[in-house]
């Protein structure tokens, strides 16, 4: 009897494509702007040291804001501004202390880790500084007007808004009056920061 013909295989219905997995990119960073509060050391001049051997100790507060754009991802240039303020009445003291200093500079943040959540950079400063130190004694002292020059370490969320830095500023300047010495108006800081990006 003749062999029945082979019967033919069916291929089977081709698999419709699988969807990949959806990769969540990070926004690049782009503009950002921040707000610090902190606080730290006095400068390392020697009238700062004069000061605390007076009595004259307290802790320096710093208020600062900074804008930057971000020119690639790895670093971006801006401005960097703010206050510091340095104020003791140590007691048995003729008159309260007032240290105060104003300051500009420009910045450029280095992303040396991380991206959009969660970022660490290096920013250096160099800019422009007008402070006094005076005794509150009815009479304010002068101006003076110097390089302020420093940098900070920041580590921010910028998807959360939150970070915090440290930072060190240098900005020497002669002796605020007959019987000082040289002044430094920088000082050493902490600081935590809120962040608004774009």
């Amino acid at each position: 009897a003749p062999a029945s013909a082979p019967v033919p295989e069916t291929a089977a219905p081709p698999r419709p494509p699988q969807p990949s997995a959806a990769v969540e990119s990070e926004p690049p960073l782009g503009t950002f702007v921040r707000l610090a509060l902190g606080a730290g050391t006095r400068g390392f001049g020697a009238n700062n040291a004069l000061l605390d051997e007076v009595g004259y100790t307290a802790v320096k507060m710093w208020i600062t804001a900074d804008v930057a754009y971000m020119i690639s991802q790895r670093w971006g240039l801006g401005i960097w501004s703010g206050l510091n303020r340095r104020a003791s009445s140590p007691p048995g003291a003729a008159v309260p202390l007032n240290a105060v200093s104003y300051f500009i500079a420009a910045q450029a943040p280095i992303v040396l880790w991380g991206k959009h959540s969660a970022t660490l950079h290096f920013t250096p400063r160099l800019g422009y500084l007008a402070g006094r130190v005076s005794l509150d004694n009815g009479r304010d002292s002068d101006f003076q007007h110097t390089v302020i020059v420093g940098g900070a370490f920041s580590f921010q969320s910028f998807s959360n808004h939150v970070g915090a830095s440290v930072g060190y500023t240098y900005a020497p300047a002669g002796s605020p009056g007959e019987l000082g010495r040289n002044h430094d108006y920088g000082g050493l800081y902490l600081a935590v920061t809120g962040t608004m990006d774009g």
